[in-house]
């Protein structure tokens, strides 16, 4: 069984706002349905939430 996860739970808000549409074409593309009103309530994996991280992470310079 998966671990679900808010994105809020492991992204603080000013990172979720700095990369707001990386984060938002990375739900899409992996078919999430993410909360529009607010981006940190969207709920993903554990996994999923590592991926996304790695993929900010190795933006970052």
């Amino acid at each position: 069984m998966a671990l679900m996860v808010k994105l809020s739970e492991v992204i603080p808000p000013p990172m979720l706002e700095q990369h707001r549409e990386h984060i938002r074409d990375f739900l899409l593309q992996e078919g999430i349905k993410l909360d529009k009103a607010d981006l940190g309530a969207t709920v993903v994996t554990e996994r999923q939430v590592k991926e996304l991280l790695e993929e900010l992470a190795s933006g970052v310079d």
